[in-house]
């Protein structure tokens, strides 16, 4: 008995100081590997919590205790992993909807170690002192995220997005928002409750601080769903709080008049320098525009929704859809959309109808447990033999509140491992305090499979040896290949090498890198081969061994081949691969793959304009002029559309259409250079020498520009006025002196200067 209860409490120990260790993933940034702010953190989680599983598993088996009581977010929470794990399997790419990538690490596979963490958490706190000390654990943690953001602040830590949004240890001000959103109800919690003066100044300065760096992310979601959560909250508090004492019921009561002037305030006094002088002033400028491509993404899920009503695409397929219904309208956006920048319109995608109602059932099963549960306790006697803790009114208020800012906030943005941990540690909370005496718990708490001798014996060995399966396939295999494909695209070695020999073997080991990681499993699989093709396209005109570069290719070639057989619905690999053999002059080869393409993505201009290049590079300019108008008349605002047409009409000769095309159309810098390329190719240069005119007249203090100019002018006889070209760039640029007064030599000399 002696050795038994011994057992049990290493086991107990060992469970909890896991469960202590979790709150710490935001302050993991792992440099070392590809996405160092997620994938190092969603490792940590998964490693941490499979062995806290194991752990759990052979404690519960042989102590009743630690078993799962039944409570109706458990139930929630059942429904909602089911909808979504028959989504995935129906899915449109159960690979991928299981493992996801090394950008997202999301997919089942994260969702069934959140389960199993919500398990454990249920299984293990059950004292009110446990959470105090768990919930405490995690404020503190996010007061060294807020530091952290607070040297970054005054320039002693660069911000990782290169902006003045902070982000601390999470990468992304989005991400930091949502993060410390939810710690500012944590605080507010742990305050109401306290009795000790020390704790409730701490827990107060937190709160401030947390507010304080939330507001410096301008996260909109995030800031909206703090005043809409606030609001909740203190209404709650002051309007049917009558029990709670005098200081929560003023304090309630004076925050809710703080969030009507703070709103109010904001509203009033946008537009000032006031507000713009401030974070917050990306909050009083949201507009309808700034909007649109949400708006427009959100229909394509809609449409999406259409098409697999019932249980959607299957988790991390968002793409398919994207692909599908690409509105040319987004030209501006960035090219690829992989979410849709909406948890509940990505679950909607995901998991079809039946899956945002499993996801929306978290929150009404929540809200159950917070009032309607203990008001079923008081008039039922039988529920009072549950185990569920007792919360009191304003605690219930600021749980309620919490759940409605997270919610807001998630209309506009999508979760990571950060504030998907959180929401699960809320909703094991909320289960800890709600917990129903039904049959289920009560079988569970009697039955003793422990007292089987063979069966008890063979129990730990068997958690053990499965523990140990998972480990290596689930972590350390992707771990692995993730540091390879790091290796992979780290060049630093080929460009410090001194001699070809050496500049040889290190590309030569990016090869074997890239090699193994692929070989290594599905997670990162993609990625490590778009990384590849595209290192593959940097060596196609690199001064570089041909043999190493033909091994690039050929490796890169056959492993994107591979990657657009596996995902055929996916237009995005057949590009990138028909990128690879225009890099390497086969625009032959090249054309079936974009054509593939535009059969998966008919609306992506973009396409048109790769396919109408490698029409192009075959002089076939019929169908290079087809193909770019296709791609022009689906959004004739895209200024790369407008310069692709009009250069391959100017490629085909056709110089008077082409002006006519271009007529009353705005022209940007980069598009008038593709312009004069193409009319220097059919030596126009009196269409070039307009068009470089009208670069300098946009930027008239560049003296490169001057210099180009004046080459032009060369290349019609016009030795005058390239040297007033020359004598302009050399006044701008004082460096360039020498060199421009030789070529000045050269003219005045009657020689064509080199």
């Amino acid at each position: 008995m002696h050795q038994k209860n011994t057992l049990n409490t290493i086991l107990w120990w060992g469970i909890s100081a896991g469960i202590f260790l979790l709150p710490f993933i935001p302050l993991i940034v792992t440099k070392g590997m590809f996405f160092p702010f997620v994938t190092g953190k969603n490792f940590f989680f998964r490693i941490i919590v499979e062995l806290i599983l194991g752990g759990w598993l052979i404690l519960a088996w042989r102590d009743a205790r630690y078993r799962l009581n039944f409570s109706w977010v458990l139930g929630a929470l059942l429904a909602f992993f089911g909808v979504i794990a028959l989504a995935d399997i129906f899915g449109k790419d159960f690979l991928r909807s299981f493992w996801s990538n090394y950008e997202r690490m999301e997919g089942l596979i994260t969702l069934l170690h959140l389960f199993a963490y919500f398990v454990v958490l249920g299984g293990m706190l059950k004292t009110r002192a446990l959470w105090k000390w768990f919930l405490g654990t995690s404020l503190g943690v996010s007061m060294f995220v807020s530091l952290f953001a607070v040297f970054q602040l005054l320039g002693k830590i660069p911000i990782n997005q290169g902006s003045d949004r902070v982000d601390a240890t999470l990468g992304n001000a989005t991400y930091l928002g949502g993060y410390l959103l939810v710690h500012v109800f944590i605080a507010a919690l742990l305050f109401v409750k306290e009795r000790n003066v020390i704790l409730r100044s701490l827990y107060s300065a937190i709160f401030i601080l947390d507010l304080f760096i939330l507001f410096n992310t301008s996260t909109r979601g995030a800031i909206i769903g703090l005043f809409a959560g606030a609001f909740l909250t203190t209404a709650l508090i002051a309007l049917f709080g009558r029990k709670e004492s005098s200081l929560v019921r003023k304090v309630a009561i004076g925050a809710l008049v703080a969030v009507f002037i703070a709103g109010g305030g904001l509203f009033a006094l946008r537009g000032t320098s006031i507000i713009k002088a401030t974070p917050l002033e990306r909050i009083t400028t949201i507009s309808l525009a700034e909007g649109t491509s949400r708006f427009l993404i959100w229909n394509m899920v809609l449409e999406g929704a259409k098409e697999r009503p019932v249980l959607g695409w299957g988790q991390d397929n968002f793409m398919l859809l994207f692909n599908k219904y690409y509105d040319p309208k987004m030209y501006m956006q960035e090219p690829w959309f992989d979410r849709a920048h909406s948890v509940i319109f990505d679950w909607l995608a995901a998991g079809g109808f039946l899956g945002l109602l499993a996801y929306l059932a978290l929150f009404l099963a929540s809200l159950y447990a917070l009032w309607v549960y203990p008001w079923r306790k008081t008039l039922s006697s039988s529920l009072q033999k549950g185990d569920g803790l007792v919360l009191s009114f304003a605690e219930r208020s600021i749980l309620t509140g919490l759940l409605g800012a997270y919610f807001i906030q998630n209309v506009f943005v999508f979760d990571t491992i950060a504030s998907y941990f959180l929401f699960f540690s809320v909703l094991g909370f909320i289960h800890a305090h709600s917990v129903e005496s039904t049959n289920i718990s009560r079988f569970f708490a009697r039955w003793k499979p422990h007292e089987n001798e063979f069966v008890g014996r063979l129990f730990a060995p068997v958690v053990l040896v499965a523990l140990a399966l998972l480990l290596y396939s689930v972590n350390v295999k992707p771990i692995i290949a993730n540091f390879a494909l790091l290796d992979g695209i780290d060049l630093r070695a080929v460009s410090a090498a001194t001699n070809q020999k050496e500049q040889m073997e290190a590309l030569q080991k990016n090869l074997r890198s890239f090699k193994k990681s692929i070989a290594a499993g599905y997670l990162g699989r993609a990625e490590a081969r778009e990384q590849l093709t595209q290192v593959a396209n940097q060596l196609a005109d690199a001064p570089v061994s041909e043999d190493v570069k033909r091994d690039f290719f050929v490796f890169a070639r056959e492993e994107s081949r591979e990657q657009a057989e596996e995902a055929p619905f996916n237009a995005r690999y057949r590009l990138f691969l028909g990128t690879l053999l225009l890099s390497y002059h086969m625009p032959n080869e090249a054309i079936p793959e974009f054509e593939a393409a535009l059969r998966v993505m008919p609306k992506k201009q973009d396409i048109y304009l790769l396919l109408g290049n490698a029409y192009l590079q075959t002089g076939n300019f019929e169908k290079t002029i087809a193909t770019t108008l296709a791609g022009h008349e689906l959004e004739p605002r895209n200024q790369n559309a407008v310069s692709a047409h009009a250069v391959a009409l100017v490629y085909a000769g056709k110089v008077n259409e082409a002006e006519e095309f271009l007529k009353g159309k705005k022209r940007e810098t980069r598009s008038i250079a593709s312009l004069i390329n193409a009319y220097i190719s059919i030596n126009r240069f009196d269409r070039v020498i307009v068009l470089w005119k009208e670069v300098i007249a946009a930027d008239p203090e560049n003296a490169s520009n001057h210099v180009s100019l004046s080459a032009a002018y060369l290349e019609v006889g016009e030795r005058g006025r390239a040297i007033e070209e020359l004598q302009t760039a050399i006044a701008l640029d004082p460096g360039f002196k020498a060199q421009g007064e030789e070529i000045i030599r050269d003219i005045l000399a009657g020689r064509k200067p080199i």
